[in-house]
């Protein structure tokens, strides 16, 4: 998958995030999607580090990371914003 796929994979990773943690309240649409992108990327990293596949391509599995590294983020985010 090209850059360009994941930073769709991440707008989508970073909306059903969003919708996971329905209690935290984050301001519009922009930080969320922010956070899909970086821990989309994150996760993919993650996922070709430990061999799952290639970051080249689509599947199930590298959504699952995706999603996997936003919530990543959106921990940490709450984290440090505490």
């Amino acid at each position: 998958m090209g850059i360009l796929s994941w930073i769709i994979i991440g707008i989508i990773a970073g909306l059903v995030t969003r919708h996971l943690f329905s209690g935290i309240q984050i301001l519009g649409l922009a930080l969320p999607i922010i956070m899909g992108i970086t821990g989309a990327i994150i996760g993919g990293l993650i996922g070709w580090i430990l061999e799952f596949g290639t970051i080249l391509k689509f599947n199930i599995i590298s959504f699952l990371f995706a999603v996997a590294g936003t919530i990543l983020v959106f921990v940490l985010f709450q984290y440090l914003r505490k």
